[in-house]
C-alpha cells in the first residue's frame, strides 16, 4: 500500500550518523502494529543536518591546537559540538547563504523527498524533533509562514503539518532577547487538511526535569500555551543517565515516549484515513484534480 502520512525526524545537537533514527523507526513501527495501524501507512524521512556544521567544528578543534596541545579533548569536542552547533546556526536571521540557510535547505530537501515518496502534496505531515532539531523545525515553519521559505508545494511549505512531537527541546533558550515570544501557527491557517484531520492535530512536548537542555514549552507565552497541547514530563535514559544531564539523549528508546508517539500517530491515521474523509479547501487554494 502507498503511505498516506509523512513523518520527518530531526536530530539534535552533537555528532550524528546517517540513519540516526533507524532503531527508533523500527521500534515505532512495531508499536503502531500493536495498535493495528496497517503496515506502510507512514513514510519516514530522517533529516540529517549535522554534516553542514561538522567539518567546520572538526577544523576548529584542530586549528586551536596549532600552537600547542590542549587538554580534555573529548570534553572540548563535546562543547564544540553542542555550543558551536547553536552559535553557528542562530546568529539572528541571516541575510547571506550561511549555516542557517544550508540547514534549512537540508530540511526542505528532506521534505521534498518525503513528498515524492508519498506522491501527494496534500498528505499530512508530522515532525518529530529532538533538541536543537525542535528549534530548527520551528524556525522552518515560521519562515514558511512569515518569510519566503524554500517550500513550493503545500507539503513542503508545511501547510499540511498535522502533528508535532518535540523532546528535549531547547526552544526557550532561543527566545531570550526577543521582544515578544510568539509561536508558529499550528495548524496553519491555509491548511488544506480535512476537518477530521485538523481535529486530531496535536503538538506534544516531552521533557525530563534532569535534562538541562530540555524544557516545557507551554510556559513560554500565551501563544505557546494555546498551540502546544501538552508538556509531558518523563524519565529519559538508563540507571547511569536518567538522573543527570546525560538524560538529554535518552528519550529515543523510552517506552513512555514510544507509546505516546505511536498513540498520536495512530489517532491521526484513524482521523485522516477513515471513511468519508473530504478535503477542506480554504479560500484562495485551488484543489488539484485527482
Amino acid at each position: 500500500m502507498r503511505p498516506r502520512i509523512g513523518v520527518a525526524i530531526l536530530h539534535g545537537i552533537g555528532t550524528q550518523r546517517r540513519g540516526f533514527a533507524d532503531s527508533f523507526v523500527a521500534t515505532l513501527a512495531a508499536a503502531l502494529g500493536k495498535r493495528e495501524v496497517p503496515a506502510g501507512s507512514f513514510a519516514f524521512e530522517q533529516v540529517h543536518w549535522a554534516d553542514v556544521l561538522a567539518p567546520a567544528e572538526r577544523l576548529l578543534l584542530a586549528e586551536s591546537q596549532r600552537d600547542g596541545f590542549l587538554d580534555w579533548q573529548p570534553i572540548r569536542m563535546f562543547v564544540i559540538e553542542t555550543l558551536a552547533d547553536a552559535v553557528a546556526y542562530r546568529r539572528g536571521y541571516p541575510v547571506e547563504w550561511d549555516a542557517y540557510h544550508q540547514i534549512h535547505w537540508e530540511v526542505y530537501r528532506s521534505l521534498a523527498l518525503l513528498e515524492e515518496r508519498l506522491s501527494d502534496p496534500l498528505a499530512p505531515l508530522v515532525v518529530i524533533a529532538h533538541s536543537l532539531g525542535s528549534v530548527i523545525i520551528s524556525d522552518h515553519v515560521w519562515d514558511e509562514q512569515k518569510r519566503q521559505g524554500f517550500g513550493r508545494t503545500s507539503f513542503t511549505r508545511c501547510e499540511t503539518l498535522s502533528g508535532i512531537i518535540t523532546f528535549g527541546s531547547n526552544i526557550p533558550l532561543f527566545t531570550l532577547g526577543l521582544p515578544e515570544v510568539r509561536c508558529i501557527k499550528f495548524p496553519a491557517a491555509t491548511s488544506p487538511m480535512p476537518e477530521a484531520t485538523l481535529a486530531a492535530a496535536r503538538w506534544r512536548n516531552y521533557y525530563d526535569r534532569d535534562d538541562v537542555l530540555g524544557y516545557p514549552l507551554r510556559t513560554l507565552s500565551e501563544s505557546f500555551r494555546a498551540t502546544v497541547d501538552a508538556d509531558i514530563e518523563m524519565t529519559a535514559g538508563g540507571p547511569f543517565t536518567s538522573w543527570n544531564p546525560l538524560s538529554h539523549n535518552g528519550y529515543w528508546s523510552e517506552h513512555l515516549f514510544i507509546d505516546g508517539v505511536s498513540e498520536q500517530l495512530a489517532d491521526l491515521h484513524l482521523a485522516h484515513c477513515g471513511e468519508g474523509v473530504e478535503l477542506r479547501t480554504p479560500a484562495g487554494v485551488v484543489q488539484p484534480s485527482l
